[in-house]
């Protein structure tokens, strides 16, 4: 496994390219975000940002971003985690200077105007609403708070309607700035090298006004497993579960214990026994019903 080779722009911003002839590239942005790094004034703000992707940006209107992902091969992601976040797509390598300029644009230029982010937050609530009809996600959205005292990783990763409803565009775009920033962003490309990506990216980001400072710290405090239980009693039945042969009225229960960091020498035996064990996806020969249906991670 080649290591990318490690590269800086004159405004900052790391850039991580591993070059190879297949003639495709993935293209990767990636930033420290999430709801590890949110409090009750910004809870939900990531949430909502992911639902903002192709809604528009300062270049680029919600039509044009669109068919460019279809012109580029149509295979674009974005997704948040508890602490980060990326925008990602794959092209030919001949599309690459497109394919940068559409997803620096869509991460450090967007414009949420008022009918984008009306729908972005429809979207927000509604993915919400699925989320609680999915018991397994519950259960590990519980288990996060309880093993971290609900600070740092055990923050709420699904914010309240309320939540949603209260962010406008002004406090999106002070997000973005916070959180969109050189000082906690990577560029990685696969498939080109740094004396190709580079100059691209330069030519990209000399067009933009200059990164500003933001204006407020973002907590650095350090995630402390501390355990502990919750119990959580449903007075009224749940939703219609969505997950094949699920019973609405099944009592679902988890045990965690804290595990090991990736620098940790017994990292991969850790690994290689969640694998052994399930890996959260296993069911036993023969199908559901024969035998022990495992989801240990």
């Amino acid at each position: 496994l080649r290591l990318p080779d490690v590269g800086e722009l004159s405004n900052g911003l790391k850039v991580l390219t591993v070059p190879d002839e297949s003639g495709m590239c993935g293209v990767g942005l990636f930033t420290r975000a999430g709801c590890r790094f949110e409090n009750e004034k910004t809870c939900g703000m990531s949430w909502l940002l992911e639902r903002m992707v192709c809604k528009g940006n300062t270049k680029y209107n919600e039509e044009e971003v669109l068919q460019m992902a279809y012109d580029l091969g149509g295979f674009t992601m974005v997704a948040e985690y508890r602490e980060a976040m990326y925008y990602s797509a794959q092209c030919f390598k001949w599309h690459l200077p497109e394919c940068l300029d559409m997803l620096t644009h869509i991460a450090f230029k967007p414009t949420f105007d008022p009918k984008g982010l009306e729908a972005g937050k429809l979207q927000a609530m509604m993915d919400i609403s699925f989320q609680y009809r999915q018991p397994s996600y519950v259960l590990f959205e519980h288990l996060h708070q309880t093993a971290f005292s609900g600070s740092t990783i055990g923050h709420r990763h699904w914010p309240d309607p309320e939540d949603i409803a209260n962010i406008n565009a002004a406090d999106l775009h002070a997000y973005v700035k916070q959180f969109w920033h050189p000082e906690r962003v990577a560029i990685v490309v696969s498939g080109a090298s740094q004396d190709e990506v580079k100059p691209i990216l330069e030519h990209i980001f000399r067009e933009m006004p200059p990164f500003e400072n933001p204006k407020e710290e973002v907590s650095s405090e350090k995630a402390v497993y501390t355990g502990g239980s919750a119990m959580i009693y449903n007075e009224e039945p749940p939703p219609t579960s969505d997950e094949k042969f699920q019973d609405r009225n099944h009592t679902h229960c988890g045990l965690v214990f804290q595990g090991l960091p990736e620098s940790h020498p017994d990292f991969m035996a850790l690994v290689v026994l969640q694998e052994y064990l399930g890996g959260g996806t296993a069911f036993s020969q023969g199908g559901p019903g024969k035998g022990m249906y495992t989801k240990l991670y």
